[in-house]
């Protein structure tokens, strides 16, 4: 929705794409620019083009997540959890299975804020949304951590998920993450929101994302709020949420001609 697009670039432009200090090294939250040609950022351009494409600039190692699920943290549907990418070390694919990752229960109460927090402590990641904590341990193996690629989607409940109850469709919904901030009096926001008479063939929800670069593997703590709003039946499961993907920026390998020019470089001292 374009209310949505104009907040999160209201957001960023009254920060300036601001950058922040931190003990090793300066870092930026912005807005990633479109790389398929439709004016935004969303799944397509992550999908085909940041995660595996021929613009590859993000390799997602851990994700945390947070979604309407069942909306009952009783009934074995986890609504937070936090995994461990299976993706290929080679680099030359990327799977969207997430594995060695555990899920908790978690009861949204629409349109109200809760207060979140991801801790990264170089061993640790550590998830608390609400009174749910979660864990997981850091894989060395899959190197250093220097960047945060945020995700919101909003979608709807469709008469495939309720097909004995019609009436239980949502008119709408919308996901806010608000205040977040890396340390310091800087925050950023983003949003998704989505409405049935948006909806075509082609599309069936709305997705954003925010990226933070400059993490450099330095130990952080980003904290947030979030809310999930709906109209008369909640979005379930992962229709209506939103990730937070830990990674890294591949690290560029030089031409053969830049090693060699090194190399003289270095024979010349």
């Amino acid at each position: 929705m374009n209310f949505r697009r104009s907040l999160l670039a209201l957001s960023l432009s009254t920060l300036g794409l601001f950058a922040v200090s931190s003990p090793v090294k300066a870092f930026s939250f912005a807005s990633p620019a479109d790389l398929t040609g439709d004016g935004f950022f969303d799944d397509t351009d992550y999908n085909q083009k940041y995660a595996k494409g021929d613009q590859k600039t993000f390799t997602a190692k851990y994700v945390i997540e947070s979604r309407a699920g069942n909306n009952n943290p009783e009934a074995g549907v986890w609504e937070s959890g936090a995994f461990s990418s299976n993706y290929n070390l080679a680099g030359t694919d990327y799977s969207n299975s997430f594995i060695a990752g555990s899920g908790r229960g978690h009861t949204w109460t629409k349109n109200t804020f809760v207060d979140f927090l991801l801790q990264y402590t170089g061993t640790q990641l550590i998830y608390q949304i609400g009174s749910q904590k979660i864990t997981l341990n850091v894989d060395a193996a899959k190197g250093p951590v220097t960047d945060l690629m945020i995700r919101t989607a909003a979608g709807l409940r469709t008469n495939a998920q309720q097909p004995n109850n019609p009436n239980q469709n949502t008119s709408f919904s919308k996901v806010v993450l608000s205040d977040l901030s890396l340390g310091g009096a800087n925050t950023a926001s983003l949003q998704s929101a989505f409405s049935r008479g948006e909806m075509t063939a082609q599309k069936n929800r709305d997705v954003d994302y925010l990226r933070v670069k400059g993490l450099n593997n330095q130990a952080f703590t980003l904290t947030g709020k979030a809310m999930l709003d709906w109209g008369d039946a909640m979005p379930q499961n992962s229709n209506l949420g939103f990730q937070i993907k830990i990674g890294s920026t591949p690290t560029a390998v030089p031409e053969p001609g830049t090693m060699a020019a090194l190399a003289l470089a270095g024979a010349a001292r």
